[in-house]
């Protein structure tokens, strides 16, 4: 239990995507059941390692959509949704823009222009939890006198978020990337 512990949180997870994961460990239960199964059983020994050879062969060939990324934290996927863009990850939306207008699009979010309503004097934001940066985004828009510093854990999200999500580098913007919890600390 200890080693399998210490295999997925600090080898498998922390270099390969959750999809490698499954189909690795779907060709070590092929490979095992072959060694444990009967070896009298020829053809069903061919059949395991046809399985495991075709396994093989699709994750290679089989490329996922354009729209589709397996992070090193989770399964994102950017979607059209009506007259949104959206984040979704892990089967949850955590981000979303209208494709036609520039207001935030999740109603929670217009509550982070509170902060700047109630300390209009503010010169810095921090977000823990950058997503697809629409608020972050829209911050930079609207205050021209406010600098923002995002901490988001995954890089990739980063890069997501300035392809399909039309964020800008901006000297006004900071984006760590490390952990929530650890730049809190460490500040």
């Amino acid at each position: 239990s200890i080693v399998g512990t210490f295999l997925a949180g600090f080898i498998l997870i922390a270099h390969f995507s959750i999809s490698q994961i499954i189909i690795g460990m779907a060709i070590a239960l092929f490979l095992l059941s072959s060694v444990v199964g009967s070896a009298s059983n020829k053809i069903k020994f061919i059949v395991i390692i046809m399985l495991v050879l075709v396994s093989i062969v699709s994750y290679k060939v089989i490329k996922p959509p354009k729209n589709v990324w397996e992070t090193q934290y989770s399964h994102t996927e950017v979607l059209t949704v009506g007259d949104m863009k959206v984040l979704k990850i892990d089967n949850k939306w955590h981000s979303a823009m209208f494709l036609n207008r520039a207001d935030l699009a999740f109603g929670y979010t217009k509550y982070y222009l509170l902060g700047k309503g109630l300390n209009p004097g503010a010169q810095k934001f921090l977000m823990i939890g950058g997503g697809g940066f629409t608020v972050a985004s829209n911050f930079i828009k609207r205050y021209p006198d406010i600098k923002v510093d995002v901490v988001e854990i995954d890089p990739l999200l980063s890069e997501i978020a300035q392809k399909e999500f039309g964020l800008e580098k901006n000297a006004r913007l900071t984006i760590f990337n490390e952990d929530g919890r650890t730049f809190i600390n460490r500040q």
